[in-house]
């Protein structure tokens, strides 16, 4: 049965979410088309300064994120104390970067009080919007859908149905997750080495960017490490998914360190249970991850009465 997007988000029990998209029918349509032998990889970029655009916009931060051939991932924290204290000039500013502003919303924010009784609802409701992951991947997946159909001179489905959605519940999990999306080109062996896996985030915190010869002096719209949202350090965490790349690519050659990081001995990792969740996340882990505590309040506030951890979840997150 399909369960809503708004039932897989409550923000009391964690403002961090893991998302994943894929194309229709699996095709390459941000890499190299295997049968017309086309190139699309500048669609990646769009993907990317899509995203930085709103997040800039939202109150919705990214943490990480992976642009692969026929799909994506993001790893988004939900800020909604920030939306709630925007004044009505600063969310009018904020959506107004994205969508059309009616002349009512302009007329009242200009000064003009006999367009408040429909300035003010309307105002309300982009608030509620700027910290809703809904609105977000819409913001993203339309506009991306329409751009690449208008590039092919087609229409219909571009998106292979709605959103996935993963809740994670706390940072041990926001660890194992965020390292899980930044090592997909490894594991994909589209790249040998984080340094190379262009299109992640971990490349762009790296390089400064996102793609080869794009220099920046800094990536300001990810979220920053050692901080409120993100508290491991940038160093050590770089440093962990070196180590977990070399553990996935076992054609690599080159010596393997038999000493865990330093990240997996704080979050008390064994070295074979943090490999197989950065390897098969998705298969060995349905919906929400973390703590079993933690996820068993979580899937009662959404309902998920009768459902329970699995085995492998409760083993790599007791």
């Amino acid at each position: 049965m399909t369960v809503s997007r708004e039932s897989q988000i409550s923000l009391p029990d964690t403002s961090a979410y893991h998302i994943f998209m894929r194309s229709v029918r699996q095709t390459s349509i941000c890499g190299v088309d295997p049968f017309t032998h086309r190139s699309y990889e500048h669609r990646k970029e769009w993907i990317i300064s899509r995203i930085e655009q709103l997040v800039r916009s939202f109150c919705i931060g990214v943490a990480a994120y992976a642009i692969m051939p026929n799909h994506y991932h993001l790893v988004v924290i939900v800020d909604k104390n920030t939306a709630e204290q925007l004044t009505d000039n600063e969310v009018v500013a904020r959506w107004g970067a994205i969508y059309k502003v009616p002349h009512a919303v302009k007329a009242y924010i200009e000064g003009d009080a006999a367009f408040q009784h429909v300035a003010q609802p309307i105002i309300a409701t982009w608030r509620e919007r700027l910290f809703d992951i809904s609105w977000f991947m819409r913001s993203l997946n339309e506009y991306i859908a329409r751009k690449c159909n208008a590039e092919d001179g087609c229409v219909g489905r571009f998106w292979e149905g709605r959103f996935k959605c993963q809740a994670v519940l706390d940072e041990r999990a926001l660890l194992a997750v965020m390292a899980y999306v930044d090592l997909n080109p490894i594991r994909a062996k589209l790249a040998t080495h984080i340094y190379d896996s262009s299109y992640t985030s971990a490349y762009e915190r790296l390089h400064g960017g996102s793609i080869p010869n794009q220099n920046r002096e800094c990536s300001p719209w990810l979220l920053p490490f050692d901080s409120e949202h993100l508290p491991f350090k940038e160093v050590a965490y770089m440093e962990l998914l070196e180590w977990t790349g070399r553990q996935i690519r076992t054609d690599k050659p080159g010596f393997i360190d038999p000493k865990l990081p330093w990240l997996t001995q704080l979050y008390q990792f064994t070295q074979g249970g943090w490999v197989d969740v950065c390897q098969s996340l998705e298969q060995r882990i349905h919906g929400a991850i973390g703590a079993v505590a933690k996820v068993v309040q979580y899937r009662k506030h959404c309902g998920y009465v009768r459902r329970r951890p699995s085995k492998v979840a409760i083993a790599l997150f007791p």
